[in-house]
């Protein structure tokens, strides 16, 4: 019900966070009521917003599900307030159609992006839009609009949409094919699938749906301790980063995302996450541009001289008759994107699950990267990694913090991490980011019930460093010594 205002760079002690404004907007009573005489539980018959878009002109762009009739409303900066008791004034809204990226249903995923194209800004989402949470589409708003073919996602879950270039790359996990598993039985899987920002449609098969969407595997798996064990796979996508630039081993800079991975959740004996790493350059599009598209009916290469000489990957190609059926039949892959290094960058123990990961690339005003990974089970991880070495990646776990109620994780599913932002407090140009008397960073953490904010580090923790532990403190990058 409603949309807040923070200040990112605030400083809190305590946890609490202090909102600057808000929005308020209520589910009208016709609808809750309708809602709930249909069938649905009185708490699914609220608004939940979960799209959150700031747009070209500075004025937001907020859906919410309002009771299973979704909606969006668009807001300027003076509708804002520091308190709310009634809905907030708003200068427009409609009813949301499979544009606007919202659900109906509160608890399935969403995921929104709103961004710059050819032909001006356009909203790009993929939701599950009807009542009954059976049809899934990737969509983009504006003229022409459009979306994925109904069988082109199966029952998937949405973890994040990324801008790159002329095309947007969409993370989620689903249920492939048997001819992928060659079997029946049902697992999960995760995905990558692209589309490019400015694809026109087609005309004839792929009328106002894409013709530029391919989707392949995403994997993250590490070898067992013998030769003779076999692969083991992450196989559940939990959220991937925003896109950085890195160094290699070999030197070359390239842009990357980082992304967590869980064991399958039905698996209760093993429960384990990783971490890899992927370029987009050169793992994801390569793969999608030069990479062999699966048969329809057995999992086998196409043969390229199958393919249509416009391939789906390329942008502002024309498309013939020929290549939207080709690109309606062929939407899949054969190859799986592979992690860089072929590894996990990071694993951790057991009965660990990875939710959320965020990046600071400057820790400790170092230009010195930091990984913060969100738990189930209510912990922040501290991981630096090393990626530039001669062995391979070896990342090192600096701190395990709690930051929920332990006592009641066992008992509730409140503990989880939703949501994970690092935060540096902004200085003034004059003063120096190694004086200990600055404002820290700090990051923000959302649960599905609140949201605290904690310390990045607490330095004190470290012994006498000239006597005890140099290398624990200088390899900690918000705790080094000041240069």
């Amino acid at each position: 019900n409603y949309v807040y205002m923070i200040n990112a760079s605030q400083t809190s002690t305590s946890g609490e966070i202090s909102y600057l404004e808000r929005l308020q907007w209520t589910s009208n009573p016709n609808s809750s009521s309708t809602c709930i005489d249909v069938g649905k539980q009185e708490y699914e018959c609220k608004n939940f917003i979960r799209v959150v878009e700031l747009r070209q002109d500075n004025t937001l762009y907020v859906c919410g599900t309002n009771s299973y009739e979704p909606k969006c409303r668009i807001y300027t900066r003076a509708q804002f307030a520091a308190a709310t008791p009634h809905n907030s004034p708003y200068t427009s809204e409609e009813m949301c159609n499979e544009q606007c990226g919202c659900p109906q249903n509160p608890v399935t995923t969403s995921v929104a992006l709103y961004t710059n194209t050819s032909r001006g800004f356009k909203m790009f989402s993929a939701a599950v839009t009807d009542f009954m949470g059976k049809r899934s589409y990737l969509v983009r708003s504006g003229n022409p609009s459009l979306k994925s073919v109904h069988k082109w996602l199966n029952d998937p879950s949405f973890v994040k949409l990324i801008e790159y270039g002329e095309k947007v790359y969409l993370f989620f996990r689903e249920i492939p094919t048997s001819v992928e598993t060659g079997a029946d039985h049902l697992t999960t899987w995760s995905r990558v699938a692209q589309v490019c920002k400015d694809d026109m449609g087609g005309t004839t098969v792929l009328r106002y749906q894409w013709t530029t969407f391919l989707k392949a595997r995403l994997t993250c798996s590490t070898q067992g301790t013998t030769s003779r064990q076999e692969v083991f796979h992450f196989n559940n996508l939990t959220s991937v980063s925003d896109v950085t630039r890195i160094t290699g081993s070999d030197g070359r800079p390239t842009d990357v995302i980082f992304a967590t991975f869980t064991t399958p959740w039905e698996w209760s004996d093993i429960s384990m996450s990783a971490v890899c790493v992927y370029s987009i350059q050169d793992d994801i599009a390569r793969l999608f541009d030069e990479g062999h598209f699966m048969e329809e009916q057995q999992k086998i290469p196409l043969p390229k001289v199958d393919e249509p000489v416009a391939r789906p990957t390329r942008c502002n190609a024309g498309v013939s008759n020929e290549a939207e059926y080709f690109a309606k039949a062929h939407q899949i892959m054969y190859e799986s994107v592979q992690p860089r290094y072929g590894l996990p960058i990071f694993v951790t123990e057991s009965n660990v699950r990875l939710t959320q990961i965020a990046l600071d690339e400057n820790a400790g005003s170092s230009e010195t990267m930091m990984l913060y990974a969100g738990t189930e089970d209510g912990k922040m991880l501290r991981i630096r990694p090393r990626l530039a070495t001669t062995e391979g990646p070896k990342s090192v776990l600096i701190e395990e913090m709690n930051v929920a109620d332990q006592s009641t994780c066992a008992s509730t599913t409140s503990c989880g991490v939703r949501a994970l932002h690092i935060s540096h407090p902004e200085l003034p140009a004059n003063v120096s980011p190694d004086l200990d008397a600055n404002p820290k960073p700090s990051a923000f953490i959302a649960f599905t019930d609140k949201m605290i904010q904690v310390p990045l580090t607490k330095c004190d923790r470290y012994p006498n460093a000239a006597t005890h532990c140099f290398g624990c403190c200088n390899f900690d990058p918000e705790c080094g010594w000041i240069r």
